[in-house]
């Protein structure tokens, strides 16, 4: 009974312990190592509705660009300095200019001419600088690159120069990046979060018009050192500050959801998606200024994918994940828990005939001390004689006794000349 208790009480430790590293916190942040290569697709499809000039039209939009990220320093205080490239570019858009269509993957010869400046875009690179919590401080190096860009460009029409050059700093000027960047970065927590464990942030966009994206996030799961995160969000427009180009100065109201995977070493973002829409809200007694365009509605899916292509839920073996904690406790309580019980069911099956006499009543049989008892004299070989000729009357004695009787019974035959030997004789025989 001693050892069962023993065993039980091994059984809880291992219970409470292993609930305890189960109870362990995520701590996310921005942690890349300086010197790893870093890339991913950022794809975002876009359904617009517009009133431009008092005409309907319909914008479509496919962007997907491929970064790299190579980290080159971490400051004491935890500022990463990266250098990003531009390594994939493709662009299906249905707009003001017509048709554009552009996959670095496939196109390399005969580009169209407004597909040319996105062609000329892949290479370029630029620097920037994110702290641990996910905050981009600077980007900088595309607006420069741009300006190159469209210096040979070799476009004639002032008309559609100044549109591809306003499509161009929509999309990948310095500042652009940047809200880009932050919004890729918005969902490290300020603290260690927990399962079911919700956090918000808040980011300001400026691109098309300014708003306030509110993000709601939660930690749904962890799985072998990657951390699967929900977000909610509330747009609407920011009423106290004005686009960076006066471009769309509306009211608008939206909402987002979405989910991602976090690799917990890194905090890279493994993969990623998100659902947009947004609505004109502007009050009818509002008179839109310094605008000829207005967003009547928008649907865009935004979404961050590894280059490798893997499946959303797929999670390789991270073994830097189970050095950082979040497997060898588990794997010790796990063992302790299994050998434990098989220490106690082989006690238990070991003892069965113990456990069912005690069940059934059965008395107790008190040990005999060595003392009382008489050891045995070798057999020798007058019992030996005594044992046999016991064995001999025993199996005697086991038949009953019979009378050795023999009855002769005298047959009569019938004579029959066929088979008398005087007939054979030719010559009868004298008797003398």
């Amino acid at each position: 009974m001693k050892i069962i208790k023993i065993l039980f009480s091994v059984l809880i430790a291992a219970v409470i312990t292993s609930c305890g590293i189960s109870d362990e916190k995520a701590s996310l942040e921005f942690g890349l190592k300086v010197g790893e290569i870093y890339q991913i697709e950022i794809t975002r499809d876009i359904k617009n509705y517009e009133d431009v000039n008092g005409e309907i039209s319909d914008i479509n939009q496919l962007l997907i660009v491929g970064y790299s990220f190579e980290p080159t320093s971490i400051s004491n205080d935890g500022l990463v300095s990266l250098n990003g490239k531009i390594f994939s570019l493709k662009i299906t858009q249905q707009g003001h200019l017509g048709s554009i269509e552009y996959d670095s993957n496939k196109d390399t010869l005969d580009i169209p001419i407004l597909s040319k400046p996105y062609a000329a875009l892949i290479g370029n690179t630029f620097k920037m600088q994110v702290l641990r919590d996910g905050t981009v401080k600077k980007v900088e190096g595309m607006n420069g690159n741009l300006e190159k860009i469209l210096r040979e460009m070799e476009i004639f029409q002032p008309e559609v120069f100044s549109k591809i050059k306003e499509s161009l700093y929509d999309e990948f000027d310095d500042e652009i990046l940047l809200e880009t960047f932050e919004r890729m970065f918005a969902f490290y927590p300020s603290n260690p979060v927990d399962i079911n464990d919700s956090w918000e942030k808040t980011v300001k966009l400026s691109n098309y018009a300014p708003l306030n994206v509110k993000n709601s996030y939660s930690l749904l799961e962890r799985n072998n050192g990657v951390a699967v995160i929900s977000v909610n969000s509330e747009i609407s427009t920011d009423t106290t500050t004005i686009g960076r180009r006066k471009k769309n100065d509306q009211y608008l109201r939206g909402k987002q959801n979405g989910k991602l995977q976090i690799d917990e070493i890194s905090g890279w973002i493994r993969k990623a998606a998100f659902n947009y829409e947004l609505h004109d809200a502007t009050p009818k007694s509002r008179i839109l200024e310094n605008s000829s365009t207005k967003l009547l509605s928008s649907e865009i899916k935004i979404s961050y994918n590894p280059v490798s292509g893997d499946s959303f839920k797929k999670i390789a073996f991270v073994p830097e994940a189970v050095v950082k904690g979040d497997g060898i406790g588990m794997t010790i309580a796990g063992m302790v828990v299994v050998f434990s019980s098989l220490i106690l069911l082989f006690i238990v099956f070991s003892n069965t005939q113990k456990v069912l006499d005690l069940f059934s009543g059965a008395k107790k049989v008190k040990n005999v001390k060595s003392d009382d008892v008489k050891k045995k004299d070798d057999l020798t070989g007058e019992v030996n004689a005594a044992i046999a000729t016991a064995l001999y009357f025993y199996f005697q004695e086991a038949h009953d006794f019979e009378n050795t009787v023999l009855t002769i019974n005298r047959v009569s035959r019938t004579y029959s000349p066929w088979s008398s030997k005087i007939y054979g004789l030719r010559q009868y025989p004298r008797q003398k």
